[in-house]
């Protein structure tokens, strides 16, 4: 897998916490930075319609600073 310079923010439901007997959570939204890895074998695209890479989008992990 190559990583290319393609990035994106997609938003994503994180479950806050859960309540099994009134079968309801508390929801929030949440931004998520992927990168685009270029394979044969990917299932998405980028590019334009002159030049196009096969292959997928992976989350890049966030780290705190101390």
């Amino acid at each position: 897998m190559k990583p290319t310079n393609h990035l994106r923010f997609v938003e994503r439901d994180k479950i806050l916490n859960f309540d099994p007997i009134r079968n309801a959570a508390n929801i929030t939204k949440v931004n998520v930075l992927q990168q685009f890895f270029e394979h044969a074998s990917g299932k998405h695209v980028v590019g334009n319609m002159f030049e196009q890479r096969l292959g997928s989008w992976i989350d890049v992990p966030v780290e705190k600073e101390e």
